[in-house]
């Protein structure tokens, strides 16, 4: 596991330890290392999830590398963690969890995978970690369009 670049995040009033890209970079090529360190600093308005044009760019990048692609973004529209590879307990280290039942933790997920169904895990890290969505995107090898699903 590769992880580059670690920053302050506030969440809660405490400091929480946010590295921008992490997961399985081993074969990546340095452009494609780039362009998702850039996709990093994207902030859209909190008003919605994600702008086309980052789901356009972190789409293309998902199917060009072949693997999974996490991303963790706040409701300010902060992109503050994106992962290659599986949606594991590591994507969300040091992210507290909600104590309240009745509040939402403000991080939304995107997932992209090659699977039609959302595997089980990350419906329990939407209840565990009291994510306000997972949007799972589903990309096809096929020249179909991709589907996405909000959980």
């Amino acid at each position: 596991m590769l992880q580059l670049k670690e920053i302050d995040y506030y969440l809660n009033n405490e400091v929480v330890l946010i590295t921008e890209l992490r997961g399985n970079l081993s074969g990546l090529k340095e452009r494609t290392i780039q362009v998702l360190e850039d996709l990093k600093s994207s902030i859209f308005s909190s008003g919605e999830l994600a702008s086309f044009s980052f789901l356009q760019q972190i789409i293309s990048q998902a199917k060009e590398i072949n693997r999974k692609i996490a991303i963790l973004v706040n409701r300010r529209g902060e992109v503050l963690r994106i992962k290659v590879g599986e949606l594991t307990e590591d994507f969300f280290q040091n992210v507290e969890r909600r104590k309240s039942d009745k509040r939402l933790s403000g991080l939304r997920c995107i997932y992209l995978t090659f699977n039609q169904e959302l595997d089980r895990r990350a419906e329990i890290f939407l209840k565990e970690y009291r994510l306000d969505l997972v949007l799972h995107i589903y990309l096809n090898n096929l020249k179909e369009k991709n589907k996405a699903k909000a959980h």
